[in-house]
């Protein structure tokens, strides 16, 4: 199972979002508890998990992503 400090995205995306510290965590708790895919970015309002994957190859937290 991995740990929430494994969503290395999550804490990317909550930076680029300029996301308070305690909703990341959050946000990372929750993705280890739902077995979440790594490069998973949130949770939207339906539920499915938000991935890397699904922004533009384009988007700066891509480009930071392949750095991690």
């Amino acid at each position: 199972m991995n740990k929430p400090e494994d969503y290395k995205a999550i804490g990317l995306w909550g930076a680029f979002m300029h996301s308070f510290s305690y909703y990341v965590e959050f946000q990372q708790i929750l993705a280890a508890e739902n077995d979440a895919p790594l490069d998973a970015i949130y949770k939207s309002s339906a539920g499915e998990w938000r991935t890397i994957r699904d922004l533009s190859k384009d988007h700066p937290v891509v480009k930071e992503f392949s750095r991690v």
